[in-house]
């Protein structure tokens, strides 16, 4: 292909045109099913949301690439994302910054997403704060934008599903009761929310913090603090996009939280569930309670809801025991996930 003309917009919800709108949408579906070949594409109206989503924790700038022969049809569009200061975290993790960046394919390796990376880093001396810049990719030509500017390869991580269709029903029987006869007789029980209740919050986002934390997270340098508060915005804000999160805890005799497992059900992709994160305190290992808390998740989600077709979730490469009791549920790779850091101060352009 010869060398295009092209413009680029920013986004902006009460000017831009529906045209314009309509072809971003359809530029969305065209990067969606690069990485998705088998799930329905998302209606307009999830699409339209999403685009005009407003984060309470977040400032989001969005800018497309655009045809200069058509003025309508989007090539390329590039998502810059910060913390605001409402954030509970925004004083430890301000200077991290998100970006993404897509362009169709056959309009790659034309400078377009470099253009639209020296776009975001305009942006950005708008905010001296900023020093380092993360993305996440899962396609090849992704990683080799990342490589081509220095980005450092912080993290490895494999994306996996579980058909439903696939699960060994009785192996995971066997795990639910044999988390019951090890457990059960020590006074410990497994409790199910679909949101947790004020009285335990604080305990519970101390575990999930101390989960993340022990999790291999490879070099990445930002640092994720879970508090009530944080914990209670992304779950408003996850319920009024249609997305309710599912919660399961293993409780000791004396209350204390010592394993806990989470999936988010999103309504409008009623034939899959996502898997979040699943672990157990340090000091209660070894006694079957992550099997028993994803043998016990497993069978809520096969009697509530009937039409999921396969479970989703991410783990790095290199945490053995959760990729063992997945492994063993039935878990199938099907994709790869690069998470790249970029420092602002030595991130030079090469427009050649």
């Amino acid at each position: 292909m010869p060398d295009i003309e092209y413009e680029i917009i920013q986004f902006d919800p009460n000017t831009i045109s529906s045209d314009i709108i309509d072809s971003y949408l359809d530029f969305s579906n065209i990067i969606f099913r690069e990485s998705e070949k088998d799930d329905p594409l998302p209606s307009r109206e999830i699409q339209l949301k999403n685009l005009k989503d407003l984060h309470p924790n977040h400032l989001i700038f969005r800018w497309f690439a655009i045809l200069n022969e058509t003025k309508k049809k989007v090539i390329g569009s590039a998502k810059l994302l910060l913390l605001n200061n409402k954030s509970p975290n925004y004083n430890e993790t301000k200077h991290f910054v998100n970006m993404t960046i897509s362009v169709q394919e056959g309009y790659r390796r034309k400078g377009i997403g470099t253009r639209l990376l020296e776009i975001i880093l305009q942006k950005l001396k708008e905010f001296d704060f900023v020093t380092t810049i993360t993305t996440v990719t899962t396609s090849i030509s992704g990683k080799n934008f990342c490589d081509k500017y220095m980005g450092k390869l912080v993290h490895y991580s494999i994306a996996n599903k579980l058909r439903i269709i696939d699960v060994e029903w009785p192996i995971i029987s066997l795990w639910k009761n044999q988390g019951l006869e090890l457990n059960e007789k020590e006074g410990v029980i497994i409790e199910t929310f679909e949101s947790v209740p004020d009285q335990l919050l604080e305990e519970y986002c101390a575990l999930y913090t101390e989960i993340i934390v022990q999790a291999p997270r490879g070099e990445m340098s930002d640092k994720i603090i879970v508090t009530p508060e944080s914990y209670r915005l992304e779950e408003n804000h996850l319920r009024n996009k249609d997305i309710k999160l599912y919660n399961k805890i293993t409780r000791e005799n004396d209350g204390t939280i010592s394993g806990l497992t989470e999936i988010e059900v999103d309504k409008s992709k009623p034939y899959q569930v996502g898997q979040r994160i699943t672990g157990v305190k340090e000091k209660y290992r070894k006694r079957g309670l992550g099997k028993w808390l994803k043998a016990d998740m497993l069978f809520f989600i096969k009697e509530n809801f009937p039409a999921v077709k396969y479970i989703s979730t991410g783990n790095a490469d290199n945490n053995a025991p959760m990729l063992s009791i997945n492994n063993r549920m039935g878990f199938k790779q099907y994709r790869e996930i690069w998470w790249y850091e970029f420092n602002l101060a030595e991130l030079k352009l090469n427009k050649k």
